[in-house]
């Protein structure tokens, strides 16, 4: 049996991708045994950004650099959580790995698997949710512009959604600007939107619009400055699979939640007349990128998402240099 370890596969990964700094997380499991890769996720309850917490970015960097990968295993250990099944805060971030795990075998199917010891823990959440009402929340009133907060990244969030009079990313992407949104919730709630029915834990797309058709949505997932996390592949795959799952899917694993609320005009704008939307376009924007994120990476995630009919892509900006001009 021929088995690489992590510091092997680390000097293979610098000079397949030409980034001698590149470096793995230190408190991920990882080696590669006669041509699979294992992966053993020990941060289950952090922030998928976070490179212990992206192992989707981590097992497709790997995969688009080191052809000696034939295939991908991901293992686990389960938490020990007490409580109503999956229902509750306590769940909210292992619920999220679960469905994070199921996510990448639909995207990956010919090459990522789950652990044979845990693909029933998958699967029976996977069924769980399919089976039960799981309501994403929604903002209980229209976002307005934070351009003048100190939140950089929220500023210029605001500034692409609110500020520009030239509408750049509409006329880019072809947005209707009327139906172009930020900071759009994808909580996911049991049977009532309260924080003791947690099923995901609260987080929100940075920007969503819908195309001039009205058939299609954009997301676009937004960085700024010096942010070069590589788990923002981690976060665009999750959050997509959110809106698809709930906007775009023929059987969709989440609905709409009743929030006790008027009806916002996003709220209306998303709810479509309760028809599906039939495509979904992905986007990452950033003014920089991890050095691993290249060429490679992009085309492969590109293919994952083709699985679902979903279209990637990423995409440079300069703020100042927009802004200013």
């Amino acid at each position: 049996m021929k088995i690489i370890d992590k510091s092997g596969i680390l000097k293979r990964m610098k000079v397949a991708s030409g980034v001698s700094s590149a470096r793995l997380p230190k408190n991920m499991g990882l080696s590669i045994e006669n041509g699979v890769l294992r992966c053993r996720v020990n941060t289950l309850n952090s922030n998928m950004q976070k490179d212990e917490a992206a192992f989707e970015s981590w097992v497709i960097v790997l995969k688009a650099y080191l052809p000696e990968i034939k295939y991908v295993e991901v293992d686990f250990t389960e938490p020990q959580i007490t409580g109503t099944n999956h229902v509750g805060p306590d769940f909210g971030h292992y619920n999220r790995f679960l469905y994070r795990l199921h996510n990448m075998t639909r995207l990956f199917p010919d090459w990522f698997f789950i652990a044979s010891s845990k693909k029933k823990t998958v699967a029976d959440f996977i069924c769980w949710l399919d089976s039960n009402r799981c309501l994403i929340n929604h903002s209980p009133k229209d976002k307005k512009s934070v351009y003048n907060k100190n939140h950089k990244e929220r500023r210029v969030e605001s500034w692409f959604v609110f500020e520009d009079k030239d509408k750049l990313l509409c006329n880019l992407l072809d947005i209707d600007e009327e139906k172009f949104f930020n900071q759009v919730a994808v909580g996911v709630y049991y049977e009532s939107i309260e924080k003791s029915n947690t099923i995901f834990p609260g987080g929100a797309v940075d920007m969503l619009g819908i195309s001039r058709d009205g058939d299609g949505l954009h997301l676009i997932e937004l960085k700024c400055g010096a942010n070069q996390k590589i788990g923002v592949i981690s976060e665009t795959l999750f959050y997509t699979a959110v809106i698809y799952d709930t906007y775009v899917s023929k059987n969709p694993l989440f609905s709409f939640g009743n929030k006790k609320t008027k009806e916002t005009k996003e709220m209306h704008a998303l709810y479509n007349g309760g028809e599906r939307f039939s495509h979904l376009t992905a986007h990452i924007l950033a003014e920089s990128y991890h050095p691993l994120f290249q060429q490679k990476v992009e085309e492969l995630i590109a293919d994952g998402f083709s699985s679902l009919g979903i279209v990637f892509s990423r995409q440079l900006y300069e703020y100042m240099k927009i802004y200013n001009r």
